[in-house]
């Protein structure tokens, strides 16, 4: 009886003890899952962190990147309306300064114009004035040569041509039979006096002379001594 009592504790103590190592085992395997489903959940949140982060990092660099590109697009535009902006000002410089160069030039060739005109209307002044000029120191010349030339001789040769309207003194609208006389009787006096030196003979006054117009002229008896004459340019 004795015997069946301990074989039946015995059974019972291993039947427990059996069942304690099986809680035992069913404890730690379950919080070995819930260990596991921990680390799981603690993975899980990390990725999801993780992947949060990730897309909160993209998004700052795309905002980052989307900032940059419009500041970019900005300072070339920027640049660009600079660049354009000095262009149309370089542009309006030039052609403010072609407007003014062709004014400029526009007014030198006025000023050109008008110094030809005047040079022309001087020259043609110069030219008229210079051929008065030549024409008044010929004529001057011509009576210059004429009044230095000497007096011919009053003989029986014909008469000398008139000089500014005067023949040999005497008027132009006196009558030629004036002269005639003249003539004949400074010829009688040289006749009388041929005996006399020619130079006392040109020396000599002649006889002054009464005629039908009741005017008196001095004439010579003897012919003048030649004077010499200046060349004339």
């Amino acid at each position: 009886q004795e015997r069946r009592q301990q074989e039946e504790k015995e059974r019972i103590l291993r039947e427990e003890r059996i069942a304690r190592e099986a809680e035992e085992r069913r404890l730690r395997e379950e919080e070995a899952r819930s260990m596991a489903e921990e680390q799981r959940r603690r993975d899980e949140a990390q990725r999801l962190r993780d992947e949060r982060e990730a897309e909160e990092r993209a998004a700052a660099e795309q905002e980052e990147n989307v900032r940059l590109q419009k500041q970019k697009e900005e300072a070339e535009a920027k640049a660009r309306e600079e660049a354009e902006k000095q262009r149309l000002e370089r542009e309006k410089h030039f052609l403010k300064e072609e407007q003014e160069r062709l004014e400029r030039k526009k007014r030198l060739d006025e000023i050109m114009k008008r110094t030809r005109k005047t040079d022309a209307g001087d020259k043609k002044e110069t030219k008229s004035s210079s051929l008065t000029n030549v024409s008044d120191k010929e004529a001057e010349s011509s009576k210059a040569s004429a009044d230095h030339q000497p007096k011919p001789e009053v003989n029986n040769s014909p008469p000398a041509p008139a000089l500014n309207g005067i023949h040999n003194g005497l008027p132009a609208a006196e009558d030629a039979a004036h002269f005639g006389d003249l003539i004949h009787l400074a010829n009688h006096g040289n006749a009388t006096n041929g005996g006399r030196d020619h130079r006392e003979s040109s020396a000599a006054p002649g006889p002054i002379l009464a005629f039908q117009s009741e005017e008196t002229f001095v004439k010579k008896a003897g012919a003048m001594k030649p004077q010499h004459v200046a060349g004339t340019c």
